[in-house]
């Protein structure tokens, strides 16, 4: 699947979930808040739906704001959490 304009995430079956590219621009909800935006990492192998949401890292920069992300993509693969 291709990236898109951001998606609500609600409005997605868990098979398309599981097609979202990992990179993804989305939100949950209809709030324009850019805090309630999110990058998709994925579905985790227990079935996890996992993303990292910009109000949860707006305090992070740099560094350690892209390993957080990676963190959760990694995690979205079944890797270390």
């Amino acid at each position: 699947m291709k990236y898109q304009k951001i998606l609500n995430i609600w409005n997605l079956s868990q098979e398309e979930r599981k097609a979202l590219p990992a990179g993804q621009w989305i939100t949950a909800g209809n709030s324009s808040d850019p805090h309630h935006r999110g990058i998709w990492c994925g579905v985790s192998p227990s079935g996890s739906d996992v993303a990292v949401w910009m109000g949860n890292i707006k305090g992070l920069k740099g560094e350690a704001r892209a390993a957080h992300i990676q963190r959760l993509m990694d995690y979205a693969k079944g890797g270390a959490s």
